[in-house]
């Protein structure tokens, strides 16, 4: 009986591979046909078990992966329109919502989305920037246990510069400038520039073009 059950079970697990690979092939083959993602050199995306890509948009909007970028993807993402990724680093845990409106993602910035992160439109964030929404770990103190994850959310026109961090909880508000290096905490009033670790308002009334 018990070699039966394995039997059973390796078969399972080998259609369970053969089927997430069909899918993920259909996939890449739809959105490639319409035009709505362009994957270059050794660019990797995976669409895991219960995974989900979602694309809003016209037809004519694309999805454009640097040429060794990879997304992991167990839970949901959704693209609302036009993002341009260079060789970033993208993992959606099962059970995330990670939302990115249009925008660009430079090279080696890790976004990893263990509960909910959304990114607005018109959203600049630099090389080397680190977004979560968790610490990774169960943690705590003589208090008690401290949440382990909190949601993110980037608002509109942002502009992260390269090697910031945001943590877990973090709401940017729309216009506002976060400077090079530094780790923000807690929430970013709307049209500030922030700055230091951990990240304090440096200016108000800030504004930012390409």
């Amino acid at each position: 009986m018990w070699i039966l059950l394995s039997k059973i079970s390796a078969i399972l697990k080998a259609y369970k591979g053969y089927l997430n690979f069909f899918l993920n092939y259909k996939v890449w083959i739809y959105l490639k046909s319409k035009k709505k993602i362009q994957l270059l050199r050794k660019s990797v995306l995976k669409i895991q078990n219960n995974g989900r890509l979602f694309m809003e948009g016209k037809l004519i909007n694309y999805f454009l992966y640097g040429d060794s970028c990879v997304i992991i993807i167990y839970g949901d993402m959704l693209i609302k329109k036009r993002l341009l990724i260079g060789n970033a680093h993208i993992w959606v845990h099962e059970g995330s919502r990670l939302i990115i409106g249009d925008s660009y993602i430079n090279d080696d910035t890790y976004i990893e989305c263990e509960s909910s992160i959304v990114i607005g439109n018109n959203v600049l964030i630099g090389r080397h920037v680190t977004v979560r929404d968790s610490d990774g770990h169960d943690h705590g103190d003589a208090s008690g246990d401290k949440e382990r994850c909190l949601p993110v959310v980037i608002g509109d026109s942002v502009w992260i510069g390269s090697y910031a961090m945001i943590q877990k909880g973090v709401h940017i508000g729309d216009g506002a400038i976060v400077a090079a290096g530094a780790i923000v905490t807690k929430d970013v009033p709307p049209r500030c520039l922030v700055g230091g670790v951990p990240a304090k308002v440096l200016k108000e009334n800030v504004y930012w073009r390409v």
